[in-house]
């Protein structure tokens, strides 16, 4: 056989070959296998754990009140809903709830600082926050703090959300939905962010972001915590700055220090991390 056939042999075959594999390549690109399904949330019994709303994880959940929204969550299906976390998904410390939300407005917008609606949200029947929602957060995303006597750790906990209109007729319709709960560690989060503005009578106002996301915040006098009312405050400059607009809060003392006493304010579930220009004196 010629030297010259053998040589076009090879180059056949190497051609063959490298067509072959590109062949495969551009099957991959253009038809990629599909992503691989989400299992079911059954049991949760380390930190952090995220519970992804989706159709499949919310079956294990018990939802009830609620609707879907395929693969991106479940809205509210008229003013109250309710999920339950799976037992054994607590510890008897501190836990914080992160719950990234999804609202939808039909009709005439209000402008900031006036909220387009409220969501109580309650474990256990117990109330641990009220969470003003407003038309430019289309995605928020708050932290509620869960003291440890509230959580059930030999059953299943209920977590309830209750949206709050009070009778008043609004231009708009609000729907609120799930995307994403994540259950924390009260001790492990991180990534603090605070200032606290003012003390003057039996207020104090300021703000606080932990990961991005707004959270509560303690007071103390003496070491001792403080009963407070806790109202979320909408701050424009906070927006301007890149941090969430509705960190901001205002605090009412339901009994008034005398004058001179120091107030420390700090990060709920936290007694000994101080938010930025805590201690303060009235």
């Amino acid at each position: 056989m010629a030297s010259s056939d053998v040589k076009d042999r090879i180059v056949l075959a190497f051609a063959a070959a490298v067509g072959l594999v590109m062949g495969s390549v551009m099957v991959l690109y253009f038809n990629p296998p599909p992503p691989p399904r989400p299992s079911q949330v059954q049991e949760v019994e380390v930190f952090p754990a995220e519970i992804v709303l989706t159709t499949e994880r919310a079956e294990s959940l018990r939802m009830q009140g609620w609707t879907s929204a395929g693969f991106r969550g479940y809205w509210l299906a008229d003013t109250r809903g309710s999920l339950e976390l799976p037992a054994r998904a607590v510890s008897t410390q501190d836990v914080a709830l992160v719950i990234r939300s999804m609202i939808k407005l039909k009709g005439a917008y209000p402008d900031p600082p006036n909220p387009v609606g409220t969501i109580k949200v309650l474990v256990n029947s117990v109330e641990v926050g009220s969470w003003p929602l407003w038309a430019d957060a289309r995605y928020p995303e708050r932290r509620f703090v869960v003291p440890r006597g509230i959580l059930k750790e030999d059953s299943s906990n209920t977590l309830q959300f209750i949206r709050e209109d009070n009778g008043v007729q609004t231009p708009w319709r609000l729907s609120f939905g799930l995307s994403s709960l994540k259950i924390e560690n009260g001790a492990d989060r991180k990534g603090f962010n605070s200032n606290l503005d003012t003390c003057k009578g039996s207020s104090i106002n300021g703000w606080a972001v932990s990961e991005g996301s707004p959270i509560p915040v303690d007071v103390y006098i003496d070491g001792v915590r403080q009963s407070i009312i806790q109202t979320p405050v909408y701050r424009p400059d906070l927006k301007t700055a890149g941090l969430p607009p509705e960190a901001g809060f205002s605090i009412q003392l339901t009994d008034p220090p005398s004058a001179g006493t120091e107030v420390k304010v700090a990060y709920a579930g936290h007694p000994d991390r101080y938010i930025g220009g805590s201690p303060c004196r009235f």
